[in-house]
């Protein structure tokens, strides 16, 4: 049996789950398939099979389940709809059941099945994001893919338990914690959201705005990024960044910007593989400054660079050995997470239509304003959402914040684009 505290990083991360909404097409699909499938994901990954408690000091500890009771429970609620409108309502659903308090001293994750027709179904997931990150979850995705498919098919699959590992305990790093402390932290750069209503501090949840491209635009994105040399997150790190200086009310000519992503951290890690359920993701930060004349894909094509440089100089791992050792980190306007895309086999017993995700808090939703968005290509279809705290930002503010963030993706597909700069390119946005 495993059972070991939470590490530093780990605990920070306790406060958070990640969130997503399968959805399928299969006449044959029952609550028990769902169940069994996820049981093979609870025998192949041990977190899945982890509770988490608190010890006599308060602290937080993984406790591997170990009766056969507990092993084979799996949280599922089920329900029908009758109506095209309400099997469509997915975003409050998915919202909903990232903003419920789940009990993760029972279980690591949770389960709601939305059925329509008895063919079209809705699977929403809730996993405490402690011992998880965007890219696990993707994995167990295609892990529950797998496993539904051979369910279906009747098929016994043999699974083999992979190891509950420890990334977080110790890093083998070569720098030094001295020159780390001395290094500058950027005070004066363009400050992230402001809390909107600083009063109001009753049922907080994270919320979230979706949106999706359909195939055809989707690769018009894609080519016009190789076209000028750049990534999606690069142009998904412009277009929030353009979408912040839209929302201040003042916006000089010069504007200093402190950008960040997240990053995979598993190739840089020994002994973990791609498919390792951990908490592998570390912050990239960099510092850019930005000319109301810039061309809109010079930004991006310096967002391009500089992540790169933070990569090549390992600065993931840098972040991580600061936060252990409370070492300064540089804080920053704005987080945006491209995860790329996302490769599942086609099944045979089922048809996947399509998949969303976000993240939301767990027991505490903070009063302060806080965005994030997620972008992946899934089904050939550039998918994106836009997270934020509520009631500390209101919806209208959200629609408004995201949609400049959309029309920024979509003013990429027009050759144009390439002659615009930032100030023409604001002008066109809705203002707050």
């Amino acid at each position: 049996m495993s059972q070991r505290p939470l590490r530093f990083y780990e605990s920070i991360c306790l406060p958070s789950n990640i969130n997503f909404m399968l959805s399928l097409e299969c006449s044959a699909l029952v609550p028990e398939h769902i169940k069994t499938a996820f049981r093979m994901i609870k025998k192949r990954h041990p977190y899945f099979r982890m509770k988490i408690k608190r010890n006599n000091n308060g602290s937080a500890e993984f406790i591997e389940m170990i009766s056969k009771e507990e092993l084979e429970t799996v949280f599922l609620e089920r329900f029908e709809v009758t109506s095209e409108k309400e099997f469509e309502n997915w975003e409050a659903r998915l919202i909903a059941i990232g903003s419920k308090p789940h009990d993760s001293s029972q279980s690591t994750f949770y389960l709601e099945l939305c059925s329509f027709n008895k063919t079209r179904h809705q699977l929403f997931a809730c996993v405490n994001h402690s011992g998880i990150d965007g890219p696990g979850v993707f994995q167990a995705i295609r892990d529950f893919s797998f496993y539904l498919d051979s369910v279906l098919s009747e098929n016994n699959l043999a699974v083999e338990s992979k190891q509950f590992l420890d990334i977080h305990e110790s890093y083998v790093h070569n720098f030094n914690l001295d020159e780390l402390r001395k290094e500058p932290i950027i005070e004066n750069f363009m400050s992230p959201v402001e809390a909107m209503d600083k009063e109001n501090t009753s049922n907080p949840f994270i919320s979230s705005k979706f949106y999706q491209f359909d195939e055809h635009v989707t690769k018009s994105l894609i080519e016009m990024c190789k076209k000028n040399n750049t990534t999606i997150q690069a142009a998904l790190s412009t277009a929030v960044m353009v979408a912040l200086m839209n929302s201040k009310r003042n916006v000089e000519d010069k504007t200093k910007f402190v950008n960040s992503c997240p990053c995979n951290m598993r190739s840089y890690l020994k002994d973990v593989c791609a498919d390792d359920m951990i908490c592998g993701s570390a912050a990239l930060t960099w510092q850019q400054e930005v000319y109301k004349e810039d061309n809109l894909w010079n930004i991006v094509r310096d967002n391009t660079e500089k992540i790169k440089n933070c990569v090549n100089l390992n600065d993931g791992l840098k972040w991580w050995v600061k936060l252990v050792n409370s070492i300064k980190s540089q804080g920053y306007s704005i987080m945006s997470s491209s995860m790329g895309v996302i490769s599942i086999d086609k099944p045979k017993n089922f048809e996947f239509k399509d998949l969303r995700f976000m993240g939301s808090a767990y027991e505490m939703v903070p009063n302060v304003a806080g965005i994030m968005t997620h972008a992946f290509t899934f089904l050939d279809r550039f998918t994106f959402n836009f997270s934020y705290t509520y009631p500390a930002l209101n919806n209208q503010w959200a629609e408004i914040f995201s949609e400049n963030i959309n029309q920024v993706l979509l003013h990429f597909l027009n050759d144009e684009s390439e002659k615009m700069n930032l100030k023409n390119l604001l002008e066109t946005l809705r203002r707050h």
